[in-house]
């Protein structure tokens, strides 16, 4: 049976200020793993250990969470939920209890964490995904809470698409039971999502 708790996967521990207020205050979490790419700050990942996370071998970000999950699925209790935060200074003990939370109690699958604020960019891809997929989402999956089940079943393989759209796409292709959840905090802009866009409109069969 799985366990009650979450699990916590940070692909992006920030910088050590920012990874050191994530720690702080009272988590519901029964664990974090951090699967961090290659320009993770080396204070932040000794700062993550020092919490009792297991932090992972430095990997691209797609690589690094297929690798938290496969952790996870390795677990003789696996979690009932996960929270997944690949954007610096979005996660916290805060929003990581307000996505479960509202999950829990909309009887949700996924639960996107929505910022105050989205650059440009973010806002195109939403615009392909909306005309394609007829859905609308009102941020990328950033910050979000889904059960565990859901993510693994959401098979995450895809590079070009972008792990933060492929999360989207693929749950609104599996027809996820989804809610949303504003958070605060503001979005730096990302430079991968100069292709998100086209990406999204190429890889409408992705799976």
């Amino acid at each position: 049976m799985a366990d009650d708790r979450y699990d916590v996967i940070l692909s992006r521990p920030g910088s050590p200020g920012e990874c050191s207020r994530f720690f702080l205050g009272n988590h519901g979490y029964r664990s974090v793993i951090v699967a961090p790419s290659g320009d993770a700050h080396s204070a932040s990942l000794q700062i993550a250990r020092d919490q009792g996370a297991l932090v992972l071998p430095r990997h691209g970000k797609l690589s690094g969470v297929r690798g938290a999950i496969a952790h996870l699925q390795s677990l003789p209790k696996p979690p009932a939920l996960v929270v997944l935060a690949t954007s610096s200074g979005l996660a916290s003990s805060t929003s990581c209890e307000k996505l479960t939370a509202t999950l829990l109690r909309e009887r949700s699958e996924l639960a996107i964490g929505v910022p105050s604020s989205l650059s440009p960019k973010e806002r195109a891809v939403l615009r392909s995904i909306q005309l394609l997929y007829r859905v609308r989402y009102s941020a990328l999956a950033h910050h979000v809470a889904i059960r565990f089940a859901g993510l693994v079943a959401l098979g995450l393989s895809n590079n070009q698409l972008g792990l933060e759209a492929e999360i989207l796409v693929k749950s609104a292709k599996l027809g996820l039971l989804t809610t949303e959840v504003p958070i605060g905090g503001k979005r730096a802009d990302n430079p991968s999502l100069r292709r998100s866009a086209l990406a999204v409109i190429r890889n409408i069969g992705a799976r």
